[in-house]
């Protein structure tokens, strides 16, 4: 994975908010379990009112979203096979994403942490379905070695 290290430029203001439908996960039409974290974003620029130019808008979202062992016929779909690899010993990474990242975790077992973030760790591993929206900033703490396929979304 080639995402951005390190701390940004801007400082941000995180909030959770969770988005239940019927029961405690929400579910997609295939019936995969899915667990969403959304954050909003503020730049410390923007809450001292001053305009930074190249600052991305005040109210950001961010959505970190798990889906835990989706259906073959959905990672078919999202041409899963023709994805890059990467994989991973145990450790901690801070990982900042430029961009929208999937990733369809083979093996292993790994939390990730939202900067600013009062939930706490996000527990996912081998079968599941992660996704970072662009903009998360997160630590990530591999707990046994992972292999994964990746892709990002430019938009």
């Amino acid at each position: 994975m080639s995402p951005r290290h390190g701390p940004g430029a801007r400082s941000t203001r995180l909030t959770r908010r969770h988005r239940h439908t019927h029961s405690r996960h929400a579910r997609d039409p295939a019936g995969a379990r899915r667990r969403h974290v959304e954050v909003r974003c503020t730049t410390a620029a923007t809450a001292a009112g001053a305009g930074a130019v190249d600052a991305p808008p005040a109210a950001a979202t961010v959505a970190v979203a798990v889906e835990r062992r989706p259906a073959a016929v959905r990672l078919s779909e999202l041409g899963l096979r023709s994805w890059p690899k990467w994989g991973g010993p145990p450790g901690r990474y801070a990982l900042s994403y430029g961009a929208r990242q999937t990733c369809y975790v083979v093996r292993g077992r790994l939390s990730a942490t939202v900067e600013g973030s009062p939930d706490g760790a996000i527990q996912f591993g081998a079968g599941d379905l992660v996704v970072f929206a662009r903009g998360t900033r997160c630590t990530w703490h591999i707990v046994s070695a992972v292999d994964m396929h990746y892709a990002f979304d430019p938009s």
